[in-house]
């Protein structure tokens, strides 16, 4: 959910939106952080009975998408992004869909689980809002085509590195969940999947080392699936 603070966070950019809400029946906004200001809130986290206490700040979605739009407008021929944030790119518009819950055990998000079953749902949702209508507020028209999921980004995993047995069992949920994610996402399962390795202090998590194993072990056994260590 993002736990960075809010004064380091990129700014607004007009060709990103994030999906409003928490519930499915959300809407397309301009994406600031932070983003999981709505998603990261109580219903949810006493769902995946979160152990967090801290609210939502600046995380790795919007980088994220900054970076993927830079890479495309490269791919497009041209070396940047537009320098007035006024501006939109009317080539390609990225939609962001938050469903992170800080401070939650991967047992909240193997399939089945309602963590899960929430994160599909606010995916489908976005697929089918952003086939019918999908702009930033500095564009005039939707833009054309049909949407197509970029990536996934998964940054798990410090909540199951407090005891040597959950970072064990780690790998083989991590495996689970990524099996049961391409499942659901029917059409879109040869989406690539971007895993963040944990980071933090060794008093927080003592078996960090047990679990960026056991992630990597998970991505070297699944395709389109790459391991980003963090610091």
């Amino acid at each position: 959910a993002g736990r960075c603070a809010l004064e380091l966070a990129p700014q607004p950019y007009p060709a990103i939106v994030a999906l409003s809400g928490e519930n499915g029946d959300g809407c397309w906004r301009l994406a600031a952080e932070p983003l999981h200001a709505e998603v990261d809130a109580q219903r949810l986290r006493e769902l995946g009975e979160s152990k967090a206490r801290a609210t939502p700040g600046t995380g790795p979605g919007l980088y994220f998408a900054l970076h993927l739009l830079s890479l495309i407008r490269q791919s497009q021929g041209s070396t940047a992004l537009r320098a007035s944030a006024t501006q939109a790119d009317d080539e390609v518009l990225i939609g962001l869909v938050p469903t992170a819950v800080g401070g939650t055990s991967i047992d909240a998000w193997v399939p089945g689980a309602p963590l899960f079953e929430h994160m599909v749902v606010q995916t489908s949702h976005a697929l089918a809002l952003a086939s019918s209508k999908i702009q930033s507020p500095a564009q005039s028209t939707p833009t054309p085509g049909p949407p197509t999921l970029a990536a996934v980004l998964w940054h798990q995993g410090e909540s199951d590195a407090d005891t040597p047995e959950h970072a064990a069992a780690y790998g083989s949920k991590l495996a689970s969940l990524l099996r049961g994610l391409r499942a659901a996402l029917g059409t879109h399962v040869r989406v690539p999947v971007v895993v963040c390795g944990i980071g933090g202090r060794p008093d927080r998590v003592p078996h960090k080392d047990q679990v960026r194993a056991a992630q990597l072990a998970a991505c070297a056994g699944a395709s389109l699936v790459c391991l980003c260590i963090a610091a």
